[in-house]
């Protein structure tokens, strides 16, 4: 067996845990509608935040391999074990053993191992390649024909900064709809979840596990005692003093 086949099948495999971020990152495109959660005055839906049924199958294909090989090198090797089993490290770990299968006297083996390694780097080059999915931006702020207001929803492809609403072909800017949104989220009270995907929408990079820590450090206090909702304007008021102090 040729080594370079051999060194082609780890390269894959490492450009796969190289974009294991970026990939997830395509998990869930626009962010979904974080307008839910509750009004102050009452009032509010569940709401929920699609996701990319490709890019999730990928994945899961993907982690179910490296598992499998994981185990295959710990059944038949008594010198490796993985350093995490966690994604994308686990990856790593397999693709710097790659000789197992490309140099060994097993050729279907091999053939199997780098032929499963080019595929799925190619379907994790395409997936990332594709044009990203628009980002929500929220209700369309236009009056609509009869003045009781738009029903339309706000999308920006990205690279944009603004669009026209498809419902009543009103203009937008991405800038203008940011502001309009933290004024319309200021008294909503949301689960810490939706504060996270809020913060995201109106330009604000907060991963929900900061915002866990914020509740378990009791930055961010529950806006009733015993309910498990927050109150979006606090959350805010964190990013603007963390900046500030920055």
């Amino acid at each position: 067996m040729d080594p370079n086949l051999g060194l082609a099948a780890r390269n894959d495999l490492l450009y796969i845990a190289d974009h294991w971020t970026d990939l997830r990152a395509r998990l869930r495109p626009g962010g979904g509608n974080a307008l839910t959660g509750m009004n102050v005055s009452g009032g509010g839906d569940e709401g929920h935040c699609p996701i990319d049924v490709h890019v999730s199958d990928l994945l899961h294909e993907i982690e179910d391999e490296a598992r499998m090989l994981g185990h295959v090198l710990m059944d038949e090797t008594d010198d490796w074990a993985p350093r995490t089993s966690r994604m994308p490290a686990l990856l790593v770990d397999v693709a710097q053993r790659y000789g197992h299968w490309t140099a060994g006297d097993d050729e279907r083996a091999a053939l199997d191992f780098m032929d499963w390694a080019h595929e799925y780097a190619g379907k994790v080059r395409r997936a990332l390649e594709r044009p990203a999915p628009p980002s929500y931006v929220g209700p369309c702020q236009g009056k609509g024909e009869d003045g009781a207001g738009c029903a339309g929803e706000l999308y920006v492809r990205e690279g944009r900064e603004g669009g026209k609403c498809r419902e009543c072909g009103a203009e937008f800017s991405r800038e203008g709809q940011m502001e309009f949104l933290a004024r319309e989220m200021q008294d909503r009270l949301m689960t810490q979840t939706e504060i996270a995907r809020a913060l995201k929408i109106v330009g604000h990079a907060v991963q929900a596990a900061t915002v866990y820590k914020w509740v378990e450090r009791e930055k961010l206090k529950p806006a009733v005692e015993g309910e498990r909702l927050y109150r979006f304007a606090d959350a805010l008021g964190i990013v603007a003093r963390k900046r500030v102090a920055a």
